[in-house]
């Protein structure tokens, strides 16, 4: 038996301060901090947090990791770099680019499915069905218009795929890709209210990066902001760097979001993790501070926390 002690461990509904976990090849018990501690080797915790093994759903590498290639060893590389932060599943997440990279990417997955030491449990296919306008990082040239039959081919892969609602033409991409098994995420759009509501509707159950690469909230037109906030069975990712979405939003946004609807996600690119400083990454120029990757445009490209 082996027990952590002096640790402020997270549980779904409150924290046990100062408590302790008896494990073995699992959790065995939780007891607060009065409780005797019996246990054949003991790590002190020191007064910090203890939380379960975290879930990444949105990353896109780290410390010079990543999927885009569909390099088998790098994705176990990019598992490797991802556990040290105390993640224990994830989903790689593709950027903009052609569709014979991108299955190429989603092919690797599919050879890595639960293995890895942060577990592979899918992808995350961000990108091509997204707007030109709000494209964020994503290169132009790739976008495409949302193609049900790409997510339907790699639905035992595809677990999340974000598209732009508006730039659906015929209307059946979000039933189909639901169909499929996948969580359709609204993001990098310029969709009305309307148009987004009308995606939820359909089967969209989330928001890609709430208020990043989407058009702003205006008390005349709510747009897509708008309806994420209202829209109480939607869930929403927040990029928690404090830079993409300011830390005194986020008041806002639990009060408008039930907490079981709000997603904190990294976003975090394949620079994460590497000393500050300018990079090449997936054919993009990034410069690179403790916080935040830019391009030399200084357009936000995604985060580098942990």
């Amino acid at each position: 038996m082996q027990a952590i002690i002096n640790a402020d461990i997270v549980l779904t509904d409150h924290i046990v301060k100062g408590g302790t976990v008896y494990f073995e090849d699992r959790i065995v018990a939780i007891k607060g901090k009065d409780d005797p501690v019996k246990a054949e080797r003991v790590i002190d915790a020191k007064g910090n947090w203890l939380f379960p093994g975290l879930i990444d759903i949105h990353s896109h590498g780290r410390c010079g990791h990543h999927v885009l290639d569909g390099d088998d060893g790098e994705l176990m590389k990019y598992a490797d770099a991802l556990v040290k932060c105390g993640v224990t599943r994830f989903l790689p997440a593709t950027m903009t680019a052609s569709l014979e990279s991108t299955q190429k990417a989603l092919d690797c997955v599919r050879r890595n499915m639960g293995k890895g030491s942060a577990r592979v449990i899918g992808a995350n296919l961000e990108g091509p069905f997204l707007s030109e306008e709000y494209k964020g990082a994503h290169e132009s040239r790739y976008l495409l218009p949302p193609d049900p039959q790409f997510v339907e081919k790699n639905a035992d892969v595809v677990k999340i795929v974000t598209v732009a609602p508006e730039t659906d033409q015929t209307g059946d991409f979000i039933p189909r890709a639901r169909k499929a098994g996948a969580v359709v995420s609204l993001g990098h759009c310029a969709a009305t209210y309307e148009e987004t509501v009308r995606a939820v509707e359909e089967g969209a159950t989330s928001f890609t990066h709430l208020f990043n690469a989407m058009n702003p909230f205006h008390h005349m037109r709510p747009g897509t902001v708008g309806a994420a906030l209202m829209l109480d069975e939607a869930y929403v990712e927040i990029i928690g760097d404090g830079e993409h979405v300011k830390a005194e939003i986020y008041p806002l946004i639990i009060k408008c979001k039930p907490l079981n609807k709000i997603l904190l996600i990294t976003d975090c690119q394949t620079v994460g993790g590497l000393a500050p400083g300018t990079y090449q990454s997936g054919g993009m120029v990034l410069k690179v501070d403790e916080r935040i990757a830019r391009l030399e445009s200084g357009v936000i490209a995604g985060s580098v926390i942990r």
